[in-house]
C-alpha cells in the first residue's frame, strides 16, 4: 500500500506475470483497488473486503501460482489481530514470514495456532533497508507515473459518486438550521449538509478548527461532525472508478465548489468518471507528497 509493487501508492492490486520481469514496478496490473492511505491502520476491513475480492477475481483465472506480499504493520496487538484475520480469509497453503530477528514471531504463532503452514526464514544480509526518505521517494515516482499529465476536469456532484469521504451522504441544510448551527459553534458557514448519523459543515478557511470544537459540537448535537476549512481540499489524492468500479486513474482536487456542486480535480484520464474515492495524502502534479489530512474520511467505530 505504501510501496505497493503493483499499482500506486495508496492501492492494492494484482499483476498476472508470464514471462520474467526485472521489477514488478513494470509489470501491467490486471486490478487495482485504491485503499485511500498508505497504511492499513485505521482502514483494515476495507483492506480484507479488497483482497478477499482481489482473490476472488483469481480464482476465476488459469492461474498456476499466487504469491501475496502484504503491508508492512506487524507492531502490536492490532497488527496482530488484522493480520491474523487477513490470513484467514486468504486461507493461504503457506505462509512465509521473512525478519530479521523474531519482529514477526506474535503473528506467526497465531497463525500456526489457526492450523496455517508456516515457513520462517531470515531477511539476507545483503538487502539494504531503505530509510524514510528512500521510500518516500519511491512513493513519488510512482504517484508521478499514474498522474500522467494532468489537465483539469469538473465533475459534477451530482453525477457521479463520493466514497471513503462523508460528504454527500447528508443533505443540504436550510438556512434557519445553518444560522442555529452558526450560532452553536460560533463559526461563518460556507456549506452544510446533514444525515441522521452525521453533520458536515464547511467553515471559511480562516476560521480556526481544532479537535475541541468537533468534540463539543458532537456533543452538542449527538451525531458524527466533520468541520473541514474552506479550500482544505486542495492537493488531495482520490482514485477514479468508473460505473463497473474498474480503476481509471488519479486525481488531486483543486477545489470543492460547493455552491456549484462541482468537483475540480487534476488527471490524466480524459474519460466518463462515475465514482471518485477520497484518500488521506496530499500531493502535488509532480507527485511530490504535501502531508496527511483525515478530515475528509468518514469515522472509524471499529
Amino acid at each position: 500500500m505504501g510501496q505497493s509493487d503493483i499499482g500506486p501508492p495508496t492501492s492494492i492490486g494484482f499483476s498476472i506475470i508470464s514471462e520474467s520481469v526485472a521489477d514488478l514496478f513494470s509489470a501491467k496490473p490486471a486490478t487495482i483497488i485504491i485503499m485511500g492511505r498508505t497504511s492499513s491502520k485505521g482502514i483494515t476491513q476495507r483492506v480484507v473486503s479488497s483482497l478477499t475480492s482481489i482473490m476472488k477475481q483469481i480464482s476465476e483465472r488459469a492461474i498456476d501460482l499466487t504469491v501475496i506480499n502484504t503491508d508492512g504493520w506487524i507492531e502490536g496487538d492490532e497488527a496482530r489481530t488484522y493480520k491474523t484475520e487477513l490470513i484467514r480469509k486468504i486461507s493461504p497453503n503457506l505462509v512465509i514470514g521473512i525478519q530479521r530477528n523474531t519482529e514477526l514471531e506474535h503473528i506467526l504463532h497465531s497463525v500456526e495456532e489457526k492450523g496455517c503452514n508456516v515457513l520462517r526464514t531470515v531477511t539476507s544480509s545483503t538487502i539494504k533497508r531503505r530509510n524514510r526518505e528512500e521510500h518516500r521517494e519511491l512513493r513519488e515516482q510512482s504517484y508521478k507515473k499514474y498522474l500522467g499529465k494532468p489537465t483539469l476536469r469538473n465533475l459534477n456532484l451530482n453525477w457521479i459518486s463520493l466514497e471513503y469521504t462523508p460528504l454527500g451522504l447528508g443533505t443540504p441544510v436550510d438556512l434557519q438550521r445553518v444560522k442555529s448551527i452558526e450560532k452553536a459553534l460560533q463559526r461563518q458557514i460556507v456549506y452544510c449538509e446533514e444525515s441522521s448519523r452525521a453533520l458536515y459543515i464547511v467553515v471559511y478557511y480562516k476560521e480556526r478548527v481544532d479537535e475541541d470544537t468537533v468534540v463539543t459540537a458532537e456533543s452538542l448535537f449527538q451525531k458524527d461532525v466533520y468541520i473541514v476549512r474552506e479550500g482544505e481540499e486542495e492537493g488531495l489524492l482520490v482514485g477514479l472508478l468508473n460505473n463497473d468500479r474498474d480503476f481509471l486513474g488519479l486525481g488531486i482536487i483543486s477545489k470543492l465548489d460547493y455552491k456549484n456542486q462541482t468537483l475540480k480535480i487534476r488527471t490524466d484520464y480524459k474519460d466518463t468518471v462515475s465514482v471518485v474515492q477520497f484518500g488521506q495524502i496530499k500531493v502535488n502534479e509532480a507527485g511530490n507528497e504535501l502531508g496527511v489530512t483525515t478530515v475528509f474520511s468518514t469515522k472509524n467505530h471499529a
